[in-house]
């Protein structure tokens, strides 16, 4: 037969375990894990959005300086100035000039994981005269 003492703590013991405090706690640390990846995920998108747009406005500006007849080499360092290790293809056809840039966009501090990708055309100026008349 158990004490008097002992047996008030045991049935303590068990009381608390049936009861429902302490359940808020366990319930915060097993969703905690995917509201922080979920948080991260929506941030790591709208960071991807944002370079995207930089890419895009930088390949513009690259078909802008090849239309007006400056070198590639002008483009990609306006380029490398915007985003990091850029790749430039410069494709001129039918009085036009297009430029298509790619850079690894970087979602988790320098982790690249996947590449945005800008594309811009402009007039050529060697032919824009002729476009013209």
């Amino acid at each position: 037969m158990m004490r008097p003492r002992r047996r008030a703590l045991v049935d303590r013991t068990f009381a608390l375990l049936r009861g429902d405090e302490g359940m808020v706690v366990a319930e915060f640390a097993i969703t905690l894990p995917a509201v922080v990846l979920l948080l991260a995920v929506v941030l790591g998108s709208a960071g991807v959005g944002a370079q995207h747009v930089q890419v895009q406005d930088a390949a513009a500006n690259a078909a802008r300086m090849l239309g007006r007849g400056e070198p590639a080499s002008a483009a990609l360092a306006l380029a490398t100035r915007v985003v990091r290790a850029p790749s430039l293809d410069i494709d001129r056809a039918e009085g036009l000039v297009c430029v298509t840039l790619r850079a690894p966009a970087r979602i988790i501090v320098t982790l690249p994981v996947v590449q945005v990708r800008g594309y811009a055309c402009a007039l050529d100026d060697g032919l824009s005269g002729d476009i013209a008349r």
